[in-house]
């Protein structure tokens, strides 16, 4: 499966069945029953109230393919993808690969990254998506440096880095919002 990521329109799935384009703020409803009708999901929708933290996502995952479809709450459009496994990922005509070497992929994009999650963690704000490593989805066995400031630039501690997570989204103010608290913080 390929997906070709076109930042605020959504993205095309290239797969056995067809080429399909689903866009931002698409509702559920109509991704579920028309655009991946081939595809089983399990609805994962939560609310902690002493939290205050409430989700809805689909997620999609064979042996093959692990993906993740996430909507806004009130209204169940679409917002965010998260893919973990299994999915060439097309960005402005450079092919991301699970596996490749972050650095490289920022170099092939064009784009330098903000550095997020002490290196773990790219951001292009401009495509309004992120790639990370093994080591921020939660591999306490990766063998990677970690970096110590984040505002720095791509190093060498980060650029063996593989990618293992792709994360794009409608709207990234969410992630702006982190860096700009951070270095008020260091301020």
């Amino acid at each position: 499966m390929k997906i070709v990521y076109m930042p605020d329109v959504g993205f095309k799935i290239n797969d056995q069945y067809e080429e399909r384009t689903i866009k931002w703020n698409d509702q559920r409803k109509h991704i579920r029953k028309t655009v991946l009708k081939e595809y089983a999901y399990k609805k994962d929708d939560f609310k902690y109230d002493a939290l205050d933290i409430s989700g809805k996502r689909d997620i999609y995952s064979t042996d093959e393919v692990f993906f993740v479809l996430n909507y806004d709450v009130s209204s169940n459009a679409l917002k965010e993808i998260e893919i973990h496994h299994g999915i060439d990922i097309e960005v402005n005509g450079v092919i991301i690969k699970f596996g490749d070497k972050m650095a490289t992929v920022a170099e092939q994009l064009g784009i330098k990254p903000t550095v997020l999650d002490n290196g773990g963690t790219y951001l292009f704000p401009t495509l309004k998506m992120t790639i990370s490593n093994s080591r921020e989805m939660g591999d306490d066995n990766n063998s990677e440096s970690d970096a110590t400031d984040e505002s720095q630039d791509i190093c060498e501690e980060t650029d063996g880095a593989d990618t293992a997570y792709f994360y794009a989204s409608s709207n990234i103010d969410h992630l702006l919002e982190d860096i700009d608290t951070k270095e008020d913080k260091d301020h």
